[in-house]
């Protein structure tokens, strides 16, 4: 009995193409979206910095919105790091564990 596994892994590749055609398209978004932010952020740092001098009183969530903004720069540029292939990682730590423990 033939089975049918060519044009079934055909579609899959074909699926799988288009999922990475998509996630690129996402990756590049999010790339323009943290460079955005970070512009952002800066210039509500750099209006921060004028007004207080300008003005009699400093405006309070400047500051905070800009924390925000680093928060998400930081969630969405760990996403796109991970697609890119880079991840965190502690190298001394990983070091002295290889070495520590090299039992494997």
């Amino acid at each position: 009995m033939a089975t049918r596994t060519e044009p079934v892994t055909g579609t899959l590749r074909r699926g799988f193409a288009g999922l990475d055609a998509v996630a690129g398209w996402i990756d590049q978004v999010a790339r323009v979206t943290i460079a955005a932010a970070l512009l952002c952020a800066f210039g509500l740092l750099l209006f921060q910095v004028l007004v207080r001098y300008i003005l009699p009183f400093p405006v309070p969530w400047l500051e905070e919105a800009a924390t925000y903004l680093s928060g998400y720069m930081a969630m969405i540029g760990a996403s796109v790091g991970l697609r890119a292939g880079y991840h965190l990682q502690w190298i001394c730590c990983a070091t002295h564990y290889r070495y520590q423990h090299s039992t494997f």
